[in-house]
């Protein structure tokens, strides 16, 4: 377990560090603060809502509009902020980790929607936008199901202390519901604030 967790926390800074090699002006920074305390927000006030989690669809929205790097920032600052008030242990380098991967995947996107680095494709609510938005979606159910749900899943077998592969087994299935339940809400949220997020996003980018 102590090997697993320090691998992880080997590849967090890693990431970080090349972060910060590309020098984010203080500007850059504040804004990316505001996006970590806006996803703190979300998982808070939705924590009384099991079956539907927004945190992930907001961090795949924001890392669409920022970069890679800044996306897995986004999400791995969110977890670890709100874990304060949920309880911090060791499945937050987990959560760090898999939430930082769904921000660092959705970073790769941004071409898609944003035409040039000033210029927002998605202006109009056309077929073709609201087919990106779907497909959008349709990645963060993906990602949830397959990436982020399994290794927080996974982790729970790193805390047993066995090497019992059917423990993996029984974990990795016990989470499939909750997994769904996650990746339809990251869908949701996607298609709902996709426009909202993009739109301000967009603005906030020709003021940096």
């Amino acid at each position: 377990m102590i090997a697993t967790i320090s691998a992880l926390c080997a590849l967090i800074l890693l990431v970080f560090l090349l972060f910060e090699r590309t020098h984010p002006s203080a500007r850059k920074l504040v804004v990316l603060a505001s996006l970590c305390a806006f996803v703190t927000l979300g998982r808070l006030i939705f924590a009384f809502f099991p079956l539907f989690s927004p945190a992930i669809g907001l961090i795949m929205l924001f890392a669409v509009c920022t970069s890679p790097l800044e996306g897995f920032v986004i999400g791995s600052v969110s977890v670890l902020c709100s874990n304060f008030l949920f309880g911090q242990g060791t499945w937050t380098v987990f959560q760090m980790f898999s939430y930082g991967l769904a921000g660092l995947i959705s970073g790769f996107l941004r071409p898609l929607f944003f035409g040039r680095a000033d210029t927002f494709c998605l202006h109009q609510r056309s077929v073709r936008s609201f087919i990106k938005i779907i497909l959008l979606a349709a990645l963060g159910f993906f990602v949830v199901m397959c990436i982020t749900g399994p290794i927080l899943d996974m982790s729970g077998f790193f805390f047993m202390g066995t090497n019992d592969i059917s423990y993996l087994k029984v974990l990795i299935l016990g989470g499939i519901p909750f997994n769904i339940s996650t990746a339809v809400s990251t869908s949701i949220t996607i298609v709902i604030f996709a426009f909202p997020v993009f739109f301000e996003m967009n603005r906030i980018d020709r003021k940096l």
